[in-house]
Order: structure tokens, then C-alpha cells, then sequence
């Protein structure tokens, strides 16, 4: 089930990256430049804008690669963003940016020799990140783990695996996409279910990923947001769930944090 052509992934493999961005022109060109400046050009940028009312428009328009599409929409949110650079993606490699991430020069290159050397072809596969504080606070995500059959279901819940980090076959998107209902834990929910049916494999010795730190980071949590990551999280331990399989002593820690 997992498998596909070797050659096929190898000599045509193509990342499209999805960029979900809301007011973020101040942070937007970095990002971009990063994507331009790959070693691996076998790329597409998609660039979905929820509604900005700053100049992200404008900015994307001076960058005249006709690899980078701009789409726009009425403001409803990162999930709603996200599909809709799904359904537009011709790659077969799925990567997620924000807009105030950036990538390191050989990202994609090497996320391309680690997809060829691993035993799965049709896989949700991340790496590590690096959290950019200031020039004396830079840290790494601390190392993560292989979710293969049997599912660790507690150890995928306490693993928090960050949008950034992945990178997704497009058939597995193509079946399983972001639920539209949440915009908090909404990525977590989205691993449960691909859990279920495709392994998701971490790939060591990537930290090519950098998230900028920030007061306007939307993952800063208030007590507003803490409030919809509950409301995720019963959702997720319903009944008929995959995330329902977490253990009770877990789940109720989730609901109380």
C-alpha cells in the first residue's frame, strides 16, 4: 500500500509548498526568497491570502517566477487556507510553510535524497525544526519517532509534530485534509486520521526549517485559543475517532491543560 515507483520519485519528483498568510507581508519576502534560493528548483509556491488587508498582494506580484501562484480568498481561517492550496498543488510532495518561516538553502534537496533512501514512497514523513528566539536563543525540536503499525496513539498525541515540519505524498492529501472546523490543534487532528492508514516517518538530520519567534505568532496561545484547542480535542476523543484510542489518563490531562 505504501509503495511507489522508485524511478518515479526520483527523476520527477516535485514539492509544492503552501503558504497560508494573513497580514504577514513584513515576514512574506523572507520566506519566498528562501523557497527561490533552493538548490532543488523542481518546485511550486502557493501562496493562499485569507483576506489580507496589508500589502501582500503587491508584494507577491514583484516576484515574477512563474513558479510562485498567488491565491486569494475571504478570510476564513489557516485550515480553509491550507485545502485550498491542496486542491490546487501539482507537486507530489506536499510541504507547508508560514509565512514567517524560511527554509535553509538544501532543504528540499534533501528532504528529495531522504524520500528516495527510505522504505516508504506514499508517507506524511517531517523533520525536525529550528525555533529562531534571537541570535543567542536558537533551539532545536528535540528528536522524533517512526508511526508505523501498531499506532502509538499516546505517543502521537504527546509528540506534537508542527505544520511546518511535514511533508506529505499528494495522495494521502488528497484523501485526508484539514478539518474546517478547528484552527487550533487542527494539524494534530489531520495526523490521527493519516495515522490510521499511512505511516508517518521522521526524518533525522533535516533541521532545515526555521520558525521566527515572534509576539504576532498565531500559535502564541490566549485564553481564547486554549478554549478552541479543547474544543479540538473533544472532537478528537469522540467517539469513532482515531484519537479516541488515546489512553484516559491522557486525555484527561488534555482537557485540563
Amino acid at each position: 500500500m505504501y509503495y511507489l515507483c522508485h524511478n518515479f520519485t526520483k527523476y520527477f519528483m516535485k514539492f509544492s509548498i503552501i503558504i497560508p498568510t494573513y497580514n504577514r507581508a513584513n515576514f512574506l519576502s523572507k520566506a519566498i526568497d528562501s523557497i527561490l534560493e533552493q538548490t532543488y528548483q523542481n518546485w511550486e509556491l502557493i501562496i493562499v491570502d485569507d483576506g489580507s488587508t496589508d500589502n501582500t498582494k503587491e508584494l507577491v506580484s514583484q516576484y515574477k517566477d512563474e513558479r510562485i501562484k498567488y491565491i486569494y480568498q475571504n478570510n476564513a481561517e489557516r485550515s480553509v487556507a491550507r485545502n485550498n492550496g491542496i486542491k490546487h498543488a501539482t507537486g507530489n510532495i506536499i510541504c507547508f510553510m508560514d509565512s514567517d518561516n524560511y527554509y535553509l538553502s538544501e532543504r528540499l534537496e534533501n528532504l528529495k535524497t531522504s524520500i528516495e533512501k527510505s522504505e516508504y514512497k506514499t508517507a506524511m514523513f517531517y523533520s525536525d525544526i529550528i525555533y529562531h528566539y534571537s541570535d543567542t536563543d536558537i533551539k532545536k525540536q528535540k528528536k522524533g519517532r517512526h508511526f508505523a503499525f501498531p499506532i502509538d496513539y499516546d505517543a502521537l498525541m504527546t509528540d506534537v509534530i508542527a505544520t511546518p515540519q511535514v511533508f506529505i505524498s499528494q495522495e494521502i492529501l488528497r484523501k485526508y485534509t484539514f478539518n474546517e472546523k478547528f484552527n487550533v490543534g487542527e494539524d494534530m487532528e489531520l495526523w490521527f486520521r493519516i495515522a490510521e492508514e499511512y505511516p508517518i516517518v521522521y526524518i533525522e538530520e533535516q533541521a532545515t526549517v526555521i520558525e521566527t519567534e515572534h509576539e504576532g505568532r498565531s500559535v502564541n496561545y490566549n485564553s481564547f485559543s486554549n478554549v478552541r484547542q479543547i474544543d479540538t480535542f473533544k472532537f478528537m476523543f469522540s467517539a469513532g475517532h482515531p484519537a479516541n484510542k488515546v489512553s484516559r489518563k491522557l486525555k484527561r490531562k488534555k482537557l485540563e491543560e
